[in-house]
């Protein structure tokens, strides 16, 4: 994978967990359990949809608050681009 693809993916993901975060935000403040129900399983599948791309290079995504942070080879990464960097980084020995 050359820079632009590892940036390009970055991208994707951020955009996907940035639509699932306002997808909760939007149900959790509607008021309305039909909203929060429907806008939880859009987050869900926003949140599936990003992981899937990443799952491939290795990378773990957890979620301690709205957004992700991510586990690469046994390091904490807290941006989408340096976890992709990082599972992309032959020099990095697993921990």
């Amino acid at each position: 994978m050359n820079v632009a693809q590892a940036v390009h993916l970055a991208d994707t993901c951020e955009k996907l967990f940035k639509r699932a975060a306002s997808a909760w935000v939007r149900g959790n403040n509607s008021g309305n359990d039909a909203t929060l129900s429907r806008c939880n399983l859009l987050c869900d599948r926003l949140r599936r949809d990003a992981e899937a791309l990443l799952k491939p290079l290795g990378i773990v995504v957890d979620y301690p608050g709205l957004y992700p942070s991510f586990m690469v080879k046994g390091y904490a990464e807290h941006s989408t681009l340096n976890a992709i960097s990082a599972a992309l980084d032959n020099t990095r020995k697993p921990i």
